[in-house]
């Protein structure tokens, strides 16, 4: 059994195992710092020379590339996405950066595994973001940054108000994930639908009560399904051999279900 060394000197507040050798991993740490791990006999870990410094407040949460075994990101409370690199020179610092990525804390992250351009966050402010890998390259990378001029994520949910406190993309269908919420919602959403504006005037034109459609109700036509009936809802995850199968935790216990279009 490993039994890592000085685990308490600070307070740990994100860790994630690299998938494809299972043995090594990053710790994320209240003060900021990322620091890579990796058993080196079996009762201790080796702790790389590397302090990947960069964020200036608590780490939130870390996800190890689905497609690169040696670069991750991590998620802070100060607002900001960091991409590293294990290979890279300690002076060099994140690979990439988005600086303002929410306007408040960013909680947690998820990186879909079937699409791996896509990396999804939920902040405090309510939002999801989902971004394209490729765009924050073309935004954020080398001496002239183009931030602010784009923005780099291609999809921005505020259906919800409260802090988002976990995500996960579904495991076999690459456009739809969970979501969790202080509001003691867990919402479930596919990117793939889109509604266009000729569709959106159709619809409206065609109704004859003049209800308030689903826009105008500030229900995004990507909102599939919304669970209930469960107190401090915490977290959520699908099942790796059951399609559409989610089990979610919270205060009064834990549900698992799996919901009739997804």
């Amino acid at each position: 059994m490993f039994r890592p060394k000085n685990v308490l000197d600070t307070v740990n507040t994100a860790i994630c195992f690299e998938n494809r050798c299972g043995n090594k991993h990053v710790k994320g740490q209240f003060d900021g710092i990322c620091l890579f791990k990796k058993p080196c006999t079996s009762s201790d870990w080796a702790v790389s020379n590397r302090a990947y410094l960069g964020h200036t407040d608590s780490v939130e949460d870390i996800q190890w590339s689905p497609t690169e075994p040696t670069v991750f990101i991590s998620v802070s409370s100060d607002h900001s996405i960091r991409v590293w690199d294990v290979r890279a020179p300690i002076s060099s610092g994140s690979m990439l950066t988005v600086p303002e990525a929410h306007p408040a804390d960013i909680n947690v992250a998820s990186w879909n595994k079937l699409q791996a351009l896509n990396l999804l966050t939920g902040g405090d402010d309510g939002t999801l973001r989902i971004w394209d890998l490729r765009l924050v390259h073309s935004c954020y990378s080398g001496k002239k940054s183009n931030y602010g001029s784009v923005p780099a994520y291609t999809h921005l949910f505020d259906y919800h108000k409260k802090p988002i406190t976990s995500v996960e993309w579904h495991p076999n269908d690459a456009g739809v994930f969970v979501a969790t919420c202080e509001d003691d919602q867990a919402t479930f959403w596919d990117i793939s639908l889109e509604q266009s504006e000729q569709e959106l005037k159709q619809s409206n034109e065609s109704s004859s009560n003049h209800e308030a459609d689903e826009e105008d109700l500030g229900i995004p036509v990507q909102l599939l399904f919304v669970h209930g009936g469960q107190t401090e809802l915490k977290e959520a995850h699908w099942h790796p051999q059951v399609p559409g199968l989610v089990f979610t935790t919270a205060l009064n216990g834990y549900n698992v279900f799996r919901t009739c279009n997804i």
